[in-house]
């Protein structure tokens, strides 16, 4: 159970508030958390978006930024979307970002992702994330979903100078690329950590097959890619990098899947 006695603890170093259930998660709740506990390094809270003013979208209080030694940030809201402030740019020491069970997260355009120098991890599963300006994080190693859009800072080239991610990568909404040369600027055969790619096409009608195939002609995956799933390719034509024409070929695909691509299916 949450107390005013914890704020009162004004050396805490780690605070995990697992499953919130008897003390609401309001605003006034976490504005306490950011301001009398700001030598926190470690915070986690879960609760639920019933217990946050029964609201759908719930905004991060700007006095977040107040946690200046903080590495590890968990926020666990069921169901609810989450908002965060510009001021989390002031979190210099931030290592490990993580969201869970929310449905999407949005964060301020205005934030400068430039200061967060030292973040590797943004872990949040299948959430939708929109982060700005993603590409400044250079030394960043998981970026578990990548949501492209047409807007300014959240293009695909984001992703360009990103080489230092590993593990798996998620990219969606592909149609809002709308040329090889566009979908090359990602240089995901740089990214040569990578070993589980999967390309989203969510609204596989609003391009043709033919703008389909030339996309993903230009994400050549890096060679050690061990899995790749495709979804909703429409066209009948296979990247050339996928017959060793070019990067090497991927000699070491061990899984290859394409997933509701109903041409394949019709010549099958």
């Amino acid at each position: 159970m949450v107390t005013e006695e914890i704020f009162k603890l004004k050396n805490l170093r780690t605070l995990i508030i697992d499953h919130m259930e008897l003390a609401p998660a309001n605003k006034e709740f976490f504005e306490k958390v950011f301001e009398k506990l700001q030598k926190l390094r470690v915070l986690t809270i879960e609760t639920s978006w019933t217990l946050i003013d029964e609201i759908s979208v719930f905004e991060i209080p700007a006095a977040i930024g107040h946690l200046k030694h903080l590495w590890y940030l968990t926020l666990v809201f069921y169901e609810a979307a989450l908002y965060l402030p510009k001021t989390v740019d002031s979190l210099y020491h931030l290592q490990v970002l993580m969201f869970g069970y929310a449905s999407d997260v949005e964060v301020s355009s205005d934030i400068n992702m430039g200061n967060l120098t030292n973040l590797r991890h943004i872990i949040g599963g299948e959430i939708t994330m929109h982060i700005p300006n993603i590409g400044r994080l250079i030394s960043i190693q998981t970026i578990e979903t990548f949501d492209v859009r047409r807007e300014h800072w959240y293009e695909l080239k984001q992703l360009r100078d990103l080489n230092k991610l590993r593990g798996s990568l998620t990219i969606q909404n592909l149609e809002n690329v709308e040329s090889k040369k566009e979908a090359h600027e990602a240089k995901l055969a740089a990214k040569k950590g990578l070993t589980e790619l999967r390309l989203f096409w969510v609204n596989d009608r609003a391009c043709t097959p033919g703008v389909q195939a030339e996309v993903l002609e230009g994400l050549c995956p890096p060679k050690d890619l061990k899995s790749l799933e495709v979804w909703r390719y429409q066209s009948l034509r296979y990247p050339s990098w996928t017959l060793g024409e070019q990067n090497g070929g991927q000699k070491h695909l061990h899984e290859l899947i394409f997933h509701d691509c109903s041409r394949f299916a019709a010549c099958s």
